[in-house]
């Protein structure tokens, strides 16, 4: 699915349950930025499901995105049909320390992938980013 295909009534990829223009998408498509982790972590899965690199890129700290392989997640993100988002477990270590573990289940060919990670996040300036992630083995 490509932004350009979204709908006003279609249910955000995130797995929510809440409409894209209410959930993710208000963070995807315009200069609001996620209140919590958790809410960057769903955007950034989203933003992989519709091919928003950009997006991607610009939740990242600005010392961390001259290294994001943009042509890489372009290319996972396109191959890829994204079948959903669990999330299993959000901590709030401080006020502006967070990590979220989630299952992102997605589809390449026929062959279903679950991709299961540990991501930390920091609050920078009232903004978060992913500041890392850790491959978690089922």
């Amino acid at each position: 699915m490509k932004l350009s295909e979204i709908t006003p009534d279609t249910s955000c990829p995130c797995s929510s349950g809440v409409l894209f223009s209410d959930c993710c998408g208000k963070f995807i498509t315009t200069k609001q930025h996620p209140p919590t982790a958790e809410s960057l972590m769903r955007s950034r899965y989203t933003a992989y499901a519709i091919g928003e690199i950009e997006y991607l890129t610009r939740t990242l700290p600005l010392m961390d995105r001259k290294k994001f392989d943009r042509a890489g997640a372009k290319i996972w993100s396109e191959q890829s049909e994204w079948l959903g988002l669990e999330v299993i477990e959000v901590k709030e270590n401080s006020p502006v320390h967070a990590t979220v573990e989630f299952k992102a289940k997605f589809k390449i060919g026929d062959e279903e992938h679950l991709h299961h990670e540990k991501s930390r996040f920091e609050k920078q300036m009232d903004r978060w980013f992913l500041i890392d992630g850790k491959i978690l083995n089922e």
